[in-house]
């Protein structure tokens, strides 16, 4: 699986998968603006102080790879579809930023999944597109059943930090695909 991963699913998991953007058997990718975002966003600096120790490890995809002239052409067609496209689960209009659209552009021109906390985004990509979502917990179970991540009390204090945290909520079925896979308790939010 090629997954591109947003900011947030980024922070969520990085602890547990430090090489994810350096080892290519873990099939993750970011664009360098994630990246920015993650290093220079006042309130990732505050909610998340310990990614300062993992900067090293954020190497996004060389724009040059990913900004072909498709790319531009699926990105101008972006922008005008999302203008015009209600959400059909809010039957709102999508509230997607530039940089969300770069991400979408990026994921159907470049065959890639996506690992987003954003629920328009995902919800665009999976009604336009049919394209899912891969939440962060199922990259760490493919990582824990790849062998590419030993499961221990680590990694399972960053689990401990989620709930504290308040973020997302992790689908029922990879919360009990983890209990299996880790043989430990997925905790309660």
């Amino acid at each position: 699986m090629r997954v591109l991963c947003d900011t947030c699913s980024i922070l969520m998991v990085l602890r547990i998968a430090p090489a994810m953007f350096e080892d290519p058997r873990f099939g993750c990718s970011m664009l360098p603006h994630v990246r920015e975002e993650i290093i220079r966003n006042q309130r990732f600096k505050t909610r998340y102080p310990w990614r300062t120790g993992y900067v090293g490890k954020l190497k996004p995809l060389p724009l040059t790879s990913v900004r072909t002239a498709e790319w531009q052409k699926t990105l101008q067609y972006m922008h005008t579809l999302v203008r015009a496209t209600r959400n059909q689960k809010t039957a709102r209009l999508f509230g997607l930023s530039s940089f969300d659209l770069e991400l979408a552009a990026t994921v159907v021109e470049h065959a890639y999944d996506i690992c987003t906390a954003e629920r328009d985004l995902a919800d665009f990509l999976e009604q336009e597109f049919e394209i899912g979502n891969v939440s962060p917990l199922h990259l760490v179970n493919d990582w824990i059943e790849a062998g590419l991540v030993e499961w221990n009390d680590t990694c399972q204090a960053v689990l401990d930090d989620w709930v504290s945290l308040n973020e997302r909520k992790q689908p029922l079925l990879q919360i009990q695909r983890f209990e299996k896979l880790a043989k430990r308790k997925y905790p309660r939010q």
